[in-house]
């Protein structure tokens, strides 16, 4: 299938490596400090459509590069948080199972950064002239206009629908039947009228001022260094944001609530002291950990860790096997 419209796209972008390999661009990217890695993974499914799988385990990976006219891009996050700055003022983030619709003709940005290390994402790379052609000649009697998507989000940068399960469901299903070419365009017409639906409800304005972004990354070391848990009444009070900002700029810097973060750390805590001293015993592990009932601490602790507190204790207690005798 032709890949000239992926490449003519790409064709402002540096990337350390780039690999052809059945019918798939493979695109590596590394951190100009060294510290961290991406790869994304681009193939053309239908004329003018291109499927993104992409893994960011770095900071950033930002580029100015010329943004090229007469494309949509749709991001579906998987796992973890992207964060946009415009203008040098306001601050967006798409986070774990949020959707990003941008223009290349309106999508300006000065800065990009993955601000927990770690971005997971499928995506549409879409030529709008090329692909609605397609999608007019299957589809007839359905308006699949995309120059009318494009309208939609003229006059936004970035345009976020927060936690769409069918937006989810579809994008999964797109994934998985990229080779079943007529269920494909039916699953990519069914997103494009899923979103023409929900762009209409839209946070278009979901951003932060880049004090509550800064406040809230502050508070979030705060937490990594204590062990307590604290409401967020009092964090709110502390870092002086308001409730409501300071729990949804954490969820989109860090994709996870303030609340749940708190919660696994906690676990987490309680893992690494079992790490340290196997023969603490799991009633005093709860109590430390501020639980009054075992067994739901026990339970949260399977969710977190995989396996009960008493299931690590027991693996942590085994003893090295020495070597055998002949």
């Amino acid at each position: 299938m032709n890949k000239q419209f992926i490449y003519d796209y790409l064709s402002s972008f540096v990337f350390q490596n780039r690999i052809e390999k059945n019918n798939e661009i493979i695109l590596s990217i590394k951190s100009a400090s060294a510290e961290g890695d991406g790869e994304i993974t681009i193939k053309p499914v239908l004329p003018g459509i291109a499927l993104s799988n992409g893994t960011l385990n770095l900071k950033s990976c930002y580029q100015r590069a010329e943004r090229k006219h007469g494309y949509i891009e749709i991001v579906f996050a998987k796992e973890g948080s992207y964060e946009t700055l415009e203008n040098n003022s306001s601050v967006k983030f798409i986070s774990s199972g949020d959707t990003a619709i941008s223009s290349s003709d309106t999508f300006k940005i000065s800065a990009s950064r993955v601000p927990s290390g770690h971005f997971k994402m499928i995506s549409l790379l879409i030529k709008t002239e090329e692909a609605e052609k397609t999608l007019k000649e299957t589809f007839p009697i359905l308006d699949l206009s995309l120059q009318n998507l494009s309208n939609d989000i003229m006059d936004n940068d970035v345009v976020i629908i927060r936690g769409s399960t069918k937006l989810c469901h579809i994008f999964y299903e797109i994934e998985k039947n990229t080779e079943k070419n007529d269920l494909l365009k039916l699953k990519i017409a069914e997103l494009l009228i899923e979103l023409k639906n929900e762009i209409r409800d839209a946070e278009k304005d979901f951003q932060f001022s880049k004090a509550v972004v800064e406040r809230t990354r502050r508070c979030y070391s705060f937490l990594l260094k204590n062990t307590r848990h604290y409401t967020s009444k009092e964090l709110s009070e502390k870092f002086k944001l308001a409730e409501t900002s300071l729990r949804e700029c954490f969820k989109s810097i860090y994709g996870i609530p303030l609340g749940k973060f708190q919660k696994e750390k906690t676990i987490r805590e309680a893992a690494r002291l079992l790490d340290e001293d196997s023969s603490i015993s799991i009633q005093r592990l709860a109590s430390v950990s501020g639980y009054e009932n075992q067994s739901k601490f026990s339970a949260a602790f399977k969710r977190v860790i995989g396996v009960s507190p008493i299931q690590y204790k027991r693996k942590k207690e085994l003893p090295l096997e020495g070597p055998r005798q002949q």
